[in-house]
C-alpha cells in the first residue's frame, strides 16, 4: 500500500464538545478513517435536537462510501460527557455497527485494572504487576472515579436557584459533564472487545498504528502512577476535606437507582417557609454552599481532564497533535522529557496541526508547548501552523475571572499566529481542514 498523500480532518459542529473524523488518503486507492471523540454538552444554535445522530449518520455514510464500510479506529480521549456522550443511544449504535478495528482509551478506563487494581496498563504494554504499595495507590485512584461520578450526580440534584443563578448554571454544567456516562462507557468497552482495545499511558504503542500504514503514532499522555504521582498530588494538595465530602455524597448517590440522593432525614418535618429572622442567614449559607459546591465540581473537572489521551500523528513529514482536554498536570509529565518520551520537545516543535486542548481553555495549552511551536507565525505563509478548536462560548468558565472558554487571549494568539479554524459560526454540520502530505 502507498503512503498517505493527504489527511482530511472533519471538525463536526457539536457545540461544546469534541468530534473529529480524521481521514488518511492513500492516493486514489484507499482512505482510512479514525473518529476522535464523539460528544457534546451544549448543542450549537439552530442545530437539530438529534445533532449527534446526524453526525453519526454522516460518519457512517462517509465511511461506507470511502473506507469500505469499516471505521479503522475510535479514540475516546477521556470519559467526560462532552467527549463521549454520542456513543450512547442511537448515535452510538450507528458507530458500533461500523465495527471499529481499534478503540483507544486512557489507562484509567481499563476494566481489568479497575477490577484487580494491580496495574492499569498490563494490556497495553505496561510494566505488569506492581508492588503492593503502588497497587494500593492505583486502586485508590481508580476507585476515586466512581466517587467522582457519584458526587457529580448528587451535585446535579442539589444545585438550585437558592445557590444563585450563576452558581446553579455552572454547577449543573460541570456536574452533568462529570456524570458516569454508563451507556457510552459500556459501548466503548464492547466495541474494543469486538476489535482491539488499547488502554494507553504515556510512551505506549497502540495497535491503531497498524491500521494506518505509513503513519507513526506517539502516545504522549496520560501518565499513570508508575510514571509520576503528579496527577495524584494534584488531588492531595487540594483541601483534605474534599475526599471525605465526596465519599459522603457518593454514598448518598448510591442509595438511589435514579442517581438522585435521598433526603438525609426523610421523617423530619419541613418548614413551609423560612422564619423571617433567619432568611438572611439561610440565603447567605445557601450561596456559600453553592460557592463550595462549584469549587469541588471544578476540581473534579480538572481531575478528569488530566486523564486525557494525547496523540501525535506523524505522517510524511507532517505532525498532527490531538491532546483531548489534557491540562497542565498531564502535560507536565510529557514536557519533562521522561525516559519513555525521549526528545519529545523537539518532536513537538514542528507540529503542523494543533487540535486546541480543552475547547480553548487557558490551562490546556501550556506556554512551554505554545512557545515551542516553531511553525507559528504572524504572517500567512506556506507551512504555517494550523490550529483547530471545537468550542462554544458561554458554557464554561468566567470572563470576569479570566477563565472563560475559549480564553480570549488564547484565541487572539491562535488567530494572530496560526491558520485558525473554529467550529463557532460554522453553519454546516462540519468544517474540513486538509493537510497535504509529501
Amino acid at each position: 500500500m502507498v503512503k498517505p498523500t493527504a489527511v482530511d480532518i472533519r471538525a463536526y459542529n457539536v457545540g461544546f464538545g469534541d468530534c473529529f473524523l480524521v481521514t488518511f488518503e492513500y492516493g486514489n486507492t484507499e482512505k482510512r478513517s479514525v473518529l476522535i471523540d464523539f460528544g457534546s454538552t451544549g448543542k450549537p444554535a439552530r442545530s437539530p435536537a438529534d445533532v449527534m445522530e446526524k453526525v453519526a449518520e454522516d460518519v457512517r455514510d462517509f465511511v461506507t462510501a470511502n473506507c469500505g464500510g469499516v471505521l479503522h479506529g475510535v479514540v475516546a480521549t477521556h470519559r467526560h460527557k462532552d467527549h463521549i456522550s454520542g456513543f450512547a443511544g442511537e448515535s452510538g449504535k450507528i458507530i458500533e455497527n461500523l465495527n471499529p478495528k481499534v478503540v483507544v482509551q486512557p489507562w484509567t478506563e481499563d476494566p481489568l485494572a479497575q477490577r484487580n487494581a494491580k496495574t492499569a496498563t498490563a494490556k497495553s504494554g505496561g510494566a505488569g504487576a506492581e508492588p503492593k504499595s503502588l497497587a494500593a495507590m492505583q486502586n485508590q485512584y481508580l476507585q476515586s472515579f466512581a466517587h467522582m461520578n457519584a458526587f457529580s450526580a448528587s451535585a446535579l440534584a442539589a444545585a438550585g436557584p437558592r445557590m444563585g443563578d450563576r452558581n446553579e448554571t455552572k454547577i449543573k454544567f460541570l456536574a452533568d459533564d462529570n456524570m458516569a456516562n454508563k451507556e457510552a462507557v459500556e459501548r466503548l468497552a464492547r466495541m474494543g472487545k469486538k476489535g482491539a482495545a488499547d488502554y494507553v499511558r504515556a510512551g505506549n504503542k497502540t495497535r491503531l498504528e497498524k491500521q494506518l500504514p505509513g503513519v507513526k503514532i506517539h502516545v504522549l499522555g496520560p501518565p499513570d502512577l508508575t510514571q509520576t504521582d503528579t496527577i495524584l498530588k494534584q488531588r492531595a494538595t487540594d483541601k483534605t476535606e474534599f475526599w471525605q465530602f465526596m465519599q459522603f455524597w457518593s454514598m448518598l448517590a448510591a442509595g438511589s437507582a435514579a442517581e438522585t440522593p435521598e433526603p438525609l432525614f426523610p421523617n423530619a418535618a419541613v418548614a413551609a417557609s423560612k422564619p423571617i429572622n433567619t432568611r438572611w442567614f439561610i440565603d447567605k449559607a445557601d450561596r456559600q454552599l453553592g460557592n463550595q459546591l462549584l469549587g469541588i465540581v471544578r476540581i473534579l473537572d480538572k481531575a478528569m481532564n488530566n486523564t486525557s489521551v494525547i496523540l501525535l500523528f506523524e505522517v510524511g513529514g507532517k505532525k498532527l497533535l490531538f491532546p483531548g482536554d489534557a491540562q497542565i498536570e498531564n502535560w507536565a509529565y510529557a514536557l519533562s522529557e521522561p525516559k519513555e518520551l525521549p526528545g519529545v520537545k523537539k518532536l513537538l516543535a514542528d507540529v503542523d496541526l494543533y487540535k486546541v486542548g480543552h475547547h480553548g481553555s487557558r490551562n490546556a495549552t501550556p506556554k512551554t508547548l505554545w512557545d515551542g511551536f516553531k511553525r507559528k507565525s504572524s504572517t500567512q505563509k506556506a507551512g504555517r501552523l494550523t490550529s483547530v478548536v471545537s468550542t462554544m462560548r458561554g458554557k464554561h468558565g468566567d470572563s470576569e475571572k479570566h477563565t472563560e472558554v475559549p480564553r480570549k487571549s488564547l484565541v487572539e494568539a491562535l488567530s494572530a499566529e496560526s491558520d485558525f479554524h473554529t467550529t463557532e459560526g460554522v453553519r454546516d454540520l462540519f468544517d474540513t481542514v486538509r493537510v497535504e502530505v509529501k
